[in-house]
C-alpha cells in the first residue's frame, strides 16, 4: 500500500424495499435502489481513493556504504539514518541529476527512512493523492445530487474532509485556475487564505453509510449548532464514507484536508494527523440549477419525489434522513447473561507493538469464540492513538468513555446520542469530536484515541474460522500489533465443536497441546 497497491471494490445491491412480514420482520434492502433521480438515472458517483505514497529520490553512489536507498534527497541536503532535526524535517526534493550526484526515481524502497515516523508525513512535503493524482480537478454543475464514496487506503495519517466555497486572493484565483504551486508546506499561506472554512462557507455532506455499511439515519456534516465547531469527515486509515453531496451555485470550491483548527492533532504526529493543511481537489461548478434555501431538505425532497412507490412512512422517513429500511443492522441485543467482555488494549513498548501484551504469533489463537453469539468489547490505546479493524463482523458502537478530572470514566454521549458540549467541545485538540455521529452506528474500524475508551458489541454472524484483527496503521500492524480470532461451533465441545478433536491448526493460548487441522 505504501507503494500504491490498493484500489476499490465496489460491491451495488439491487434488492428493492419489500414491507416486513410475521415469516420476515426485517427483510434486506439496498440503499443504491433508492438513490436515483426522477427518471429512475442512478445518482452519478465519484469515487475518491485516498493514498499516502511517500516516494523519495535517493543519491544511489556507486559502492555506498550500506547499499542503495541510503540517502535522500531534501531541501535542506542529504536525510539519512543520522541526520539532525534541520535535514530530518525538511521537505523531500527530486533535483535533476548532475555529474558525480545521481538521482533515482521516486521511490518507496527504504521503509525505515520513508515511512516509519510518526512525523515523516508532516514534513516530507508529498500529498494525499485522489484516485492516483495529486490534486485533480473535478467540475459539476450546481444543484446535481451526486454520492461520493471516499476510501482511506493511505497509511496512517488522518484526513478529516471539509468542501468549502474559496474566497478570491489578489489579483489571481488560484483556486478558479487550479494553479496552486509547491509542496503541502509551501502552499499553506495560499491555502489559509483561499479556502477559509466558516459558517457561511462550509459545504455539508449527508453521510448514508460508513465502512460499506448503510447507516440507520442520514448524518449531516456541517457547521455544529452546538459549540460553534466547524465539523469534518473524519478519515482515518480503513476508513470508507458514502455521503451525498450538493453545491448551491456556480464558482470554485476547496475540497481540502481541514486546517489545524479543525484537525486531530495534539502536534506529536502519528495517527493524529498533520499539521499543514492540504488541498486534495480543486471544484469548479458550473451551470446547472442554483439551489436556495436548505441543502438537506433540498436533498430530502429529490429522494422523496424520486421514489414515489415506496409506502408513505418508509418515503416519508426517507425524506426527513431515515434509513433504516435499507441499513443492514439496526441494533444488536447485550450478550448473554454472565459473558465476559473481550478486550484489545493496544501499546507500544518499543520495539513491541503489542495487543494485550502480546505481539503477533501466527501460530497463536488469541481469542476463541462462538458462531452466533454476541460479546461486548472493550479498546484502549496507550501513548498513542491506534486503529481497531477486525474482519468479517462488523461492530457497533455502543459508547466512547473520557476519564474527567476526578478519574472517572463519562461518556462522551448524551442518552439521545449527541454529544456532550462540556467534553466534546471543553476538549481544545478536539479529540472526541470525530466519535460525534458514531453512536450505536456499526462499523469496522474506529479510533481509538488517547484518553478514551471506546465498547463496540459484535455478533459473530454465520461463518466460523479464523481471521484477524490489528491495527490499521499499517506499519503498527507490520510490526506485531495484529491478533488472531478463531469462530468455533460450540465453545463447551471438544475442539471447539471443529471436526475430529485435538486437530488444531494454531495453538491456544492456554496448554493446549500444538497440531494441525485440515
Amino acid at each position: 500500500m505504501a507503494s500504491g497497491a490498493s484500489g476499490v471494490l465496489v460491491v451495488k445491491g439491487e434488492r428493492p424495499y419489500t414491507p416486513p412480514t410475521p415469516q420476515n420482520p426485517k427483510p434486506i434492502a439496498d440503499i443504491d435502489t433508492v438513490l436515483h433521480d426522477v427518471n429512475g438515472a442512478p445518482l452519478k458517483e465519484q469515487l475518491f481513493l485516498f493514498q499516502q505514497i511517500a516516494y523519495a529520490c535517493f543519491q544511489n553512489q556507486p559502492n555506498q556504504s550500506g547499499g542503495p536507498w541510503q540517502q535522500i534527497y531534501t531541501t535542506q541536503g542529504l536525510y539519512n539514518a543520522n541526520s539532525p532535526g534541520n535535514i530530518a524535517n525538511a521537505p523531500w526534493t527530486c533535483p535533476l541529476a548532475t555529474p558525480g550526484n545521481p538521482v533515482s526515481p521516486g521511490v518507496v524502497e527504504n521503509f525505515g527512512l520513508q515511512l516509519d515516523s510518526a512525523t515523516i508525513w508532516d514534513t516530507n512535503g508529498r500529498f494525499t493523492s485522489v484516485n492516483g493524482i495529486v490534486q485533480p480537478t473535478l467540475t459539476l454543475p450546481a444543484g446535481e445530487i451526486q454520492r461520493w464514496r471516499f476510501v482511506h487506503a493511505g497509511i496512517h495519517d488522518t484526513i478529516n474532509v471539509q468542501v468549502v466555497r474559496a474566497t478570491p486572493v489578489g489579483t489571481t484565483n488560484l483556486i478558479a485556475t487550479s494553479a496552486l504551486s509547491g509542496n503541502r508546506q509551501q502552499q499553506k499561506a495560499d491555502l489559509l487564505a483561499a479556502c477559509n472554512a466558516s459558517p457561511g462557507t462550509l459545504i455539508p455532506q449527508f453521510e448514508i453509510a460508513s465502512d460499506g455499511l448503510t447507516r440507520t439515519r442520514l448524518r449531516t456534516v456541517h457547521a455544529s449548532q452546538v459549540g460553534g465547531v466547524l465539523e469534518s469527515n473524519y478519515m482515518q486509515p480503513g476508513y470508507r464514507s458514502d455521503v451525498l453531496v450538493v453545491f448551491p451555485s456556480d464558482g470554485d470550491y476547496c475540497y481540502q484536508a481541514a486546517p489545524p483548527a479543525e484537525r486531530v492533532s495534539n502536534g506529536n504526529g502519528g495517527g493524529q494527523g498533520p499539521s499543514t493543511p492540504q488541498l486534495l481537489a480543486y471544484i469548479h461548478v458550473r451551470g446547472g440549477q442554483p439551489v436556495t434555501g436548505d441543502l438537506q431538505a433540498y436533498v430530502g425532497k429529490a429522494l422523496y419525489d424520486a421514489n414515489p412507490t415506496l409506502p408513505d412512512p418508509v418515503r416519508t422517513g426517507l425524506r426527513d434522513g431515515d434509513l433504516r429500511p435499507w441499513a443492514p443492522f439496526e441494533n444488536l441485543a447485550p450478550p448473554a447473561a454472565g459473558s465476559q467482555e473481550q478486550q484489545a488494549a493496544f501499546a507500544i513498548n518499543f520495539p513491541a507493538f503489542t495487543v494485550n501484551n502480546k505481539s503477533y504469533d501466527p501460530d497463536v489463537v488469541n481469542f476463541t469464540r462462538e458462531v452466533n453469539t454476541t460479546d461486548d468489547w472493550l479498546l484502549s490505546a496507550q501513548g498513542e492513538p491506534h486503529i481497531f479493524h477486525i474482519h468479517v463482523n462488523p461492530f457497533q458502537v455502543i459508547d466512547v468513555t473520557t476519564t474527567n478530572t476526578n478519574g472517572q470514566q463519562i461518556s462522551i454521549y448524551n442518552p439521545d446520542g449527541t454529544c456532550k458540549p462540556d467534553i466534546v467541545y471543553a476538549d481544545k485538540q478536539q479529540l472526541a469530536n470525530q466519535y460525534c455521529g458514531m453512536w450505536h452506528t456499526f462499523r469496522d474500524t474506529i479510533i481509538v484515541e488517547n484518553n478514551y475508551q471506546i465498547r463496540v458489541r459484535t455478533r459473530y454472524d454465520r461463518y466460523i474460522g479464523e481471521y484477524v484483527l490489528h491495527c490499521h496503521i499499517l506499519d503498527h500492524e507490520d510490526a506485531g500489533m495484529m491478533a488472531n480470532i478463531e469462530i468455533v461451533p460450540d465453545l463447551n465441545a471438544p475442539g471447539g465443536g471443529l471436526g475430529m478433536a485435538g486437530m488444531r491448526h494454531a495453538k491456544q493460548p492456554t496448554a493446549t497441546p500444538a497440531g494441525h487441522k485440515h
